[in-house]
């Protein structure tokens, strides 16, 4: 694909119409773009609501709370997962008949289950004032418990339906393994370009023969594929807020890894092409809304008297959580998961 041709197409600042783009764009200077979006005759509009997102993260002092964030692997492979771009970014969603990651926040009652990833060409939060390369969202919904923060605080009041598990994704290092099985998991599911596509498989199926792990390979190989693998420090920012993406609904919990994920200028440049060559349809229509300032980052909304908290450690266990979990289900033996858990007391 041209990819000068696409990135001239965004300089357009294209709409979509379809579930991932809507009505809108990030064209800062477009009747729909970000400006904007509080007047779009979007059903459920909540853009112009005192609690959204993206907002500025700064670095501060670690919170103290009684419980870590409990991160969960589940059971899913690759082969439960669909990649594929959408106009604003790249998407992957649970399809198959598996557990997926499964979170449970400090200071929040809830576990929230991953539903899908997808990436956003700039960082929408920024960090200390300055916007990273990508940011990757990992967004789960409640399964169990109220949403609502345990002890009331100001980080975001209300019951949050949804969590987000999120890192920003910096270039400039050597490349990333694990996160080029995802790179070349979006170019595999890109169906307009088949140069890339197609170069990738004969790598794969090359890399097979000689037994390596490319991403094809891995499908056979990596019984379980843990998004939550790649973010290797424990210190989170944490607040309530919105979808970044009209309706911009306030329901969601989030947190946001403090320290990038590291990845190389090649994978960069792949990644944005990946993004900025979206194309739609059997004609392959390009259809991509990147502004070429902005990305697919909308820009960072007033805390409106929200607290930002730093929330230091984890835990990461196959089913929920040796320490926290098993205190809830001595409580309440029937909660999700519960009966796994006893069981192996």
């Amino acid at each position: 694909m041209n990819i000068t041709v696409f990135a001239f197409l965004a300089l357009l600042g294209l709409a979509s119409t379809n579930a991932e783009g809507g009505d809108y764009s990030y064209n800062m200077t477009a009747a729909n773009g970000p400006p904007n979006w509080a007047n779009l005759n979007i059903a459920g509009n909540a853009c112009g609501g005192n609690q959204q997102s993206p907002i500025a993260l700064t670095t501060q002092g670690c919170e103290t709370f009684n419980d870590q964030y409990v991160l969960s692997s589940g059971n899913c492979g690759l082969d439960d997962l669909t990649f594929f771009a959408v106009p604003n970014g790249v998407k992957a969603t649970y399809d198959g008949a598996c557990t997926p990651n499964r979170m449970m926040i400090p200071n929040v009652d809830g576990i929230y289950q991953a539903q899908q990833f997808h990436i956003h060409i700039k960082s929408e939060h920024t960090f200390d004032g300055a916007r990273l390369a990508f940011e990757l969202h990992v967004v789960h919904g409640l399964v169990e418990g109220s949403g609502n923060s345990i002890v009331p605080d100001g980080v975001g009041g209300g019951s949050k339906q949804f969590a987000v598990f999120g890192f920003a994704l910096q270039a400039g290092g050597s490349s990333n393994s694990a996160f080029q099985v995802l790179l070349d998991e979006f170019i595999l599911g890109d169906t307009c370009d088949e140069g890339a596509r197609r170069m990738l498989e004969d790598e794969a199926s090359s890399s097979a023969e000689a037994g390596s792990t490319k991403s094809g390979n891995l499908r056979k190989t990596q019984s379980i594929f843990n998004i939550y693998d790649l973010v290797s420090g424990d210190d989170f920012y944490h607040y309530g807020g919105g979808l970044t993406t009209p309706p911009c609904t306030e329901a969601v919990w989030f947190n946001i890894a403090k320290d990038p994920v590291i990845i190389s200028n090649a994978q960069a440049t792949s990644l944005t092409n990946v993004i900025l060559s979206y194309a739609e349809g059997s004609s392959c229509t390009p259809a991509t809304i990147a502004d070429p300032s902005q990305g697919t980052a909308r820009p960072v909304q007033p805390l409106n008297g929200r607290e930002l908290q730093r929330i230091c450690g984890k835990e990461s266990t196959t089913v929920l959580s040796l320490t926290r979990a098993i205190a809830k289900c001595l409580l309440n033996p029937l909660r999700l998961g519960c009966l796994t858990i006893l069981a192996g007391l």
